[in-house]
This record gives C-alpha cells, sequence and structure tokens, in this order.
C-alpha cells in the first residue's frame, strides 16, 4: 500500500509543473540586437571562396574611409561610430593577405571578435530571420518600341531628385501614359518590367544579342507592396509556394489579371543608364556576389562585416538538385523597401542563371551575426 500524497507534496508538485509549463512556452523579450557572451557564439566557419572575401572587405574599407569623422551607424537602439566599423575591417584585412586556411580564419576571428546577433523577426523564437537572395536579372527588349518590345522603363522625371515623391503611382504612370516621352527602354514581357523595378537593376539583351545595363536612379516614394503577399491574400498561392516561376506561370495563365495584379504596388522606380560590371548597393559600394547583402539600415549596421547562416537551394542544370547549409562572412551594403526590420536580409548572388534560380526559390529561415574587433569591454549576453 502506497502512503498517501501530503498536501505540501501536492504543492510543490503544482509548483514545479507551472514553472515547467512556463519556461516551455516562455519567449525571450526581443531586441532588434543581442549581445552575445564571449564563448557563446556561432561556429565561424566560411564557405565562401576567399578571393570574394578580399574583394568585399576592401569595397567595405573604401566605403568606410569616405566616411566624415563622428559618422555612425545604427546597431538596434545604440550608434556605432564608423571607426569601429573601420578598425575591424582593417585588422581582417591584414589577416587575409596571410592566406588562411578555414581554421585559421575560424579561430581568428573567434579570439578577436565581439558578437552580436540580429533579433530576427518578432514572431520567431530562437532570433530567426528570413533570408531571401537577389540578383541581377537580363531580359530581352529593346531601346525603341517594336511589335516585341512593348512595355517601358521611364527615366528619372524631370525635376525630381531620388527619393522625392512624384505624385503619381504605377496606376497612373503605366495606364495613363503620365512620363511619356522619357522612356529610357522597352521589355518584352510585361512580368520582367515589373521585376526589373524589384531589382532594382539589370540588363536588356538587344535583338542584335548586345547588352544595355540600367541601374536604379530614383523611385516615386510611395509605399512598396508585395506581389507575393497579394497571391496568398488572395489564396492563389499558399505561403510555401510563392515565388517568382510560379507567379509568372499563374500570371501567364491568367493575362487579363496581369494590370491589376501589378497596380497593387503602388512604388515605381526609375533608371538610368550603367556602366557594364556587377550594380551598386545603396551606399554606392559595388556589390560582390555572394558576400553583399541588404538590410533595414534604421536598425542594423551598415558597413559593417556580418556572418549569415542559413541553408540554399543547389542549383543545377537550371534544376534544383537538394539543398545546403552555408555560413559565410557578408557585408550590408545595400538596402531595399522590402527589407524591413530586424528579421529580414536579402543576399545578392550576381547574374546568370545560376542566380536567377537561386534567387527565385529562395526563401529560408536563417541567422545573422555581427563581428566588431573586440575593444576589451565584458558584455553580458542579453
Amino acid at each position: 500500500m502506497t502512503e498517501p500524497i501530503g498536501r505540501g507534496t501536492l504543492i510543490l508538485v503544482s509548483t514545479c509543473l507551472v514553472v515547467g509549463v512556463f519556461l516551455f512556452f516562455h519567449r525571450e523579450p526581443w531586441l532588434p540586437v543581442h549581445i552575445i557572451s564571449p564563448g557563446k557564439g556561432p561556429a565561424f566557419s566560411d564557405d565562401g571562396d576567399l578571393l570574394s572575401l578580399r574583394a568585399a572587405v576592401e569595397k567595405q574599407l573604401h566605403w568606410l574611409e569616405s566616411k566624415p569623422v563622428g559618422t555612425t551607424v545604427q546597431l538596434g537602439d545604440e550608434e556605432i561610430p564608423v571607426t569601429l566599423l573601420h578598425l575591424s575591417l582593417s585588422h581582417l584585412s591584414t589577416f587575409l593577405h596571410s592566406s588562411p586556411t578555414p581554421r585559421q580564419l575560424a579561430a581568428f576571428l573567434h579570439d578577436n571578435y565581439d558578437v552580436f546577433q540580429a533579433g530576427g523577426r518578432k514572431e520567431k523564437r530562437g532570433r530567426e530571420l528570413l533570408v531571401t537572395a537577389y540578383y541581377e536579372p537580363v531580359f530581352n527588349g529593346d531601346l525603341q518600341k517594336t511589335d516585341t518590345a512593348r512595355w517601358p522603363i521611364y527615366q528619372l522625371p524631370k525635376k525630381m531628385t531620388p527619393g522625392t515623391k512624384h505624385g503619381w503611382n504605377r496606376r497612373e504612370i503605366e495606364l495613363f501614359g503620365r512620363l511619356k516621352g522619357q522612356e529610357l527602354a522597352w521589355l518584352n514581357d510585361p512580368f520582367d518590367a515589373y521585376l526589373l523595378h524589384v531589382q532594382g537593376s539589370g540588363k536588356i539583351r538587344r535583338p542584335d544579342g548586345s547588352i544595355f545595363t540600367v541601374r536604379y536612379a530614383g523611385n516615386n516614394a510611395m509605399e512598396y507592396m508585395s506581389l507575393g503577399k497579394l497571391f496568398v491574400d488572395e489564396k492563389i498561392l499558399p505561403l510555401e509556394k510563392v515565388n517568382i516561376p510560379a507567379m509568372r506561370k499563374w500570371l501567364t495563365e491568367h493575362p487579363e489579371e496581369q494590370q491589376r495584379m501589378f497596380f497593387h504596388n503602388p512604388r515605381y522606380i526609375f533608371f538610368k543608364k550603367g556602366t557594364p560590371g556587377n550594380p551598386e548597393g545603396s551606399n554606392g559600394v559595388k556589390l560582390t556576389p555572394g558576400r553583399s547583402i541588404a538590410i533595414d539600415p534604421d536598425i542594423l549596421p551598415t558597413g559593417s562585416m556580418g556572418l549569415i547562416k542559413t541553408r540554399m537551394p543547389r542549383v543545377q542544370n537550371s534544376r534544383l538538385n537538394g539543398w545546403y547549409e552555408t555560413s559565410r562572412l557578408v557585408f550590408p551594403q545595400d538596402s531595399g523597401a522590402a527589407i524591413k526590420g530586424a528579421g529580414r536580409v536579402d543576399l545578392f548572388l550576381g547574374s546568370g542563371d545560376v542566380a536567377e534560380k537561386t534567387a527565385q526559390i529562395m526563401k529560408e529561415p536563417g541567422k545573422l551575426y555581427f563581428l566588431f574587433w573586440r575593444d576589451k569591454e565584458n558584455f553580458e549576453e542579453k
């Protein structure tokens, strides 16, 4: 015969149960950026090539050296002097000249850098953020309107500086020809023209095979409204299946819906003729494929050095052939209307078929860290 459970024991068991349930469901307070205590940071692995890492570091250093004394960048609610960013990258640049092995690079970062982590999306645990990718597209078109090339992109309107509100939304510009006579080029496909606005720059392949490069020149300062979100809201596609190939297929099958869907986004991008090579990010630095990222500079530190961990699609012969985990040093050099908060990051992949196919389906959870040269202060994890 067992002993009856006493009242004190019942209280203790109940208390433990309540505490256990609380700890199980409890979420840490959300912060845009968290300080990571020494020894509790991520594994400092980098699966990218050393040449691209060197190039990205040097371009970032050049940008930092152009900033006036006293310039700061945002790190959550704090302001970080660019002198600290420059110090962090200068030490790394010097070390990279020794052509370190991946293990030596990991040890150098572990021993010399303080780590901060982006807070991620507020609705997710574990400081998880959404990692997407973008690329420089090559679309078919021409410099004059033809029977094939019928969808225009426009130059920055006269008497308008980049970022100032023009007063016309996408519908008014495209439906009523508000900017007639200021066309820069023409595209063969309406969705291609829309995507060029999303990517912000690209190349136009003319009928003779020559390439005309176009770059971002400004916008109408209206809010960006996601086409992908519209597909989800209207129950056309579930969230997990929203990508460019799926949207293109649906729009091709429903041409009568194209204009309405595009007009959902009032934001409009203007272009200018560009030079060959990779496009520039919003801070004027030429982007490095696989190393440059777009973040929200109002919260996260542009001009800094980051470490991203996520998974990416393996594309071979234009087809998806599995996924792989990636960890690499990255550099915030760009921003975007859709990249807001501490829970979004966009990785630049360059141009070409692999970059295009990868970017079109990249929509993965990940984590983002920022590395600063250790300044002897002791931080406690928040």
